[in-house]
């Protein structure tokens, strides 16, 4: 029983939020636009498209609908952005994925589909980008 009650005391510490990565590879055409822009840890997170050209390095599906709110998941996201050489994020959305595909850009070009159902759980998936140096 007392070890039950360290596992509860610790668990929110710790965390055992799974956090997944996949890296790109194929053609970068990716679409800009706009978007709000926030920071986390110096590192900008956007809710919507950048303005400038852009890299996508990989994709990280972090199983929590607020990714940056548990310190272990945090940990891991930044490990990766560094590791990976990233130089922001674009956080696709909280959505319940079952499976399938997510649909990302402008009406008037062509979509960029993002395969990201493997499972039925709260998922907050994340773009690892980097600036494109033209």
């Amino acid at each position: 029983m007392y070890r039950w009650g360290i596992c509860l005391v610790l668990l929110p510490i710790l965390g055992c939020v799974r956090v997944e990565y996949l890296d790109y590879q194929g053609k970068q055409a990716w679409p800009t636009g706009s978007a709000f822009v926030s920071s986390v840890d110096n590192l900008k997170v956007y809710e919507g498209l950048p303005q400038v050209p852009y890299e996508v390095v990989g994709l990280i599906d972090v199983h929590d609908e607020k990714p940056f709110d548990d310190l272990s998941a945090r940990s891991k996201i930044m490990r990766l952005v560094r590791t990976k050489d990233a130089d922001a994020l674009i956080w696709l959305s909280d959505r319940l994925v079952a499976s399938g595909s997510l649909l990302m850009g402008e009406l008037n070009r062509s979509p960029v589909t993002v395969d990201a159902g493997r499972s039925s759980d709260s998922i907050s998936t994340l773009l690892l980008i980097r600036w494109k140096t033209e």
